[in-house]
This record gives C-alpha cells, sequence and structure tokens, in this order.
C-alpha cells in the first residue's frame, strides 16, 4: 500500500531498503529490479550494491545480484546461537526439526520431497489445497535447511557460540 511505502521508505535509509530487498530474493535481480523495489535511483541501488558485494553479503553475476549463501548459512547459525544458548537447547530443536520432516515424509509419502509438492500445487486447481500444499512445501524445506543448519551449528558450537556480535 502507498501508506505502508512511505513509511518504509522514511523509517528506512536507503542502503536498509536496498539490503532488504537483495537480502530476500528468491532469484538474482537486476539494478533495475532492485531500484523499483528499494524505491531508489538505480544509481543509488548500484552503490549501495557494490558495498554489499565488498562487504561479502551478496554476489553480483552476469548484471544481477543475489544473496551470498554462506552470507545467509553464517546469518542462521548466528540465529540459532542467540536463539538457543547451549548445546542441549540446540539438540532438542534439531530433534524437533527431525520430528517436522519425518511428519512431512508420512504425510505425503508419494511425494519424496518438497519440489514435488510444489509441482503438485502447480497442477491442482483446489485453491485451498493449493495454498496448503504450498505452505506445506515453504515448511518442509524450510525444516530441512534449519536441521542442516542447525547440525553444523551443533558441531561449531564450542568455538564460535560465545563470539559476541558487535
Amino acid at each position: 500500500t502507498p501508506q505502508h511505502l512511505q513509511e518504509w521508505t522514511r523509517h528506512n535509509t536507503q542502503f536498509d531498503r536496498v539490503t532488504s530487498v537483495i537480502i530476500t530474493a528468491s532469484q538474482p535481480r537486476t539494478i533495475e529490479w532492485i531500484s523499483n523495489n528499494a524505491v531508489v535511483t538505480e544509481e543509488e541501488a548500484e552503490q549501495h550494491l557494490e558495498k554489499l558485494t565488498e562487504l561479502g553479503v551478496i554476489i553480483q553475476q552476469d548484471n544481477r545480484y543475489y544473496p551470498d549463501p554462506l552470507y545467509l548459512r553464517s546469518q542462521r547459525i548466528r540465529q540459532f546461537y542467540n536463539q538457543y544458548e547451549t548445546p542441549q537447547a540446540l539438540q532438542e530443536q534439531k530433534q524437533q526439526l527431525q520430528q517436522q520432516t519425518e511428519k512431512y515424509q508420512k504425510q505425503y509419502s508419494k511425494h519424496d520431497n518438497p519440489q514435488e509438492l510444489f509441482q503438485k500445487a502447480q497442477n491442482t486447481d483446489n485453491a485451498q489445497q493449493k495454498q496448503t500444499l504450498v505452505q506445506d512445501a515453504n515448511r518442509w524445506l524450510t525444516a530441512e535447511s534449519d536441521l542442516q543448519i542447525i547440525q553444523q551449528a551443533i558441531q561449531l558450537h564450542d568455538q564460535y557460540a560465545n563470539i559476541k556480535q558487535f
């Protein structure tokens, strides 16, 4: 909505808006797309994207930009450390994530993975069923991804968990 957009631009710097837009991009994006969505000029977007590239937050390839997967992974590990402060708490969350993925595997035994659920959703005419399939596929993907990341967080816990962010 226009009012929401005005609030967003008033309360966030250009750099913050560009960062927010590109870090949540689901696919590589052009400067034009980023500038339109961040409500900045293309020149301003390019300056901020160059800085984000230098910082290792994003990757630029073929005149398109996208979040650096390694950066996103390290940020997610840090979120886990902040949220689950002990190795035991991390292990408990790992078990919950394993249970979630097992639940989806049992529920959709004919469909081996979330991508197949997305495909089924595309081929479904029923809007409510389509929404349920997409939500479950997204949750399943997130649980699988978080499970991999939390396993890495557990392995690295002693080395990095007590390092505070500045």
